[in-house]
């Protein structure tokens, strides 16, 4: 199964998105800002994540350029990151 990690701050947003991806065979998860996600991320495995661009805390701009500079420990690098705005 595809497991996608949603970062959304919008609760009603995030609770859409996590209902539509799992209509369709997606197992979520969800994470309220960015640090939130990045915790989640380096503790489970996932095969993609949709990212909210701005919120509080860590925005996904933030959290996009930390992943991909391997600032991020234990994230792969090369994870697919949908930005949403």
């Amino acid at each position: 199964m595809v497991r996608v990690l949603i970062i959304e701050d919008d609760s009603s947003f995030g609770q859409r998105l996590t209902r539509n991806l799992s209509l369709d065979g997606f197992e979520t998860d969800l994470a309220t800002d960015g640090a939130k996600g990045l915790e989640k991320l380096s503790r489970e495995p996932f095969h993609a994540v949709l990212c909210d661009i701005k919120m509080p805390v860590l925005g996904g701009l933030e959290l996009l350029s930390m992943v991909r500079e391997g600032k991020a420990q234990g994230v792969d690098p090369n994870i697919p990151i949908v930005m949403l705005t």
